[in-house]
């Protein structure tokens, strides 16, 4: 088994046993586009988590193999993670002081939530083949609502 692939099994598992682990895969251009053709349509916002699950449903096809789809939701996860960064460092260079020490610690509080959220969600499957794919769904489901507060709290104290 490959490094790459034994790390993106290996992510929802870690998360689930409380150990961090990096996504091994960057998304590719095609899923970073695909995502934000999406939130564009939707003009941002809620609205836009109609958005989660394109990209995973792109990858998984026709595939339904278990490791494929967390392979998939990893994928999925991992466009939503780039934007969430994106939006949260480009708030952290613009922002007062007051603000970026509030977010910093909002964002950890938030980290803390959704790991826990989406362990929760897999211990209902623990020891069974559902559980991987249940806390890679959740891990990318919770970072696309986080993306998405992010890019309007990014509208809101950008440039007016």
């Amino acid at each position: 088994m490959s490094f790459t692939r034994t790390i993106m099994l290996a992510l929802p598992m870690a998360l689930l046993l409380g150990t961090s682990v990096q996504a091994a895969d960057e998304p590719t251009e095609e899923q970073v586009t695909t995502i934000a053709k999406c939130v564009e349509e939707k003009g941002g916002g809620y609205p836009a988590m109609a958005c989660f699950g394109e990209v995973m449903e792109q990858c998984i096809g026709t595939k339904y193999q278990n490791s494929h789809m967390i392979y998939c939701a990893v994928q999925e996860y991992a466009v939503w993670d780039q934007r969430l960064n994106a939006a949260y460092y480009e708030i952290m260079d613009i922002a007062s002081t007051n603000v970026k020490a509030s977010l910093k610690n909002a964002q950890r509080n938030w980290i803390k939530f959704r790991d826990d959220t989406c362990s929760a969600n897999a211990l209902i499957y623990e020891g069974g083949t559902h559980a991987p794919l249940t806390m890679s769904v959740c891990m990318g489901d919770q970072t696309a609502v986080r993306s998405l507060q992010l890019e309007q709290f990014l509208a809101e104290v950008g440039p007016h």
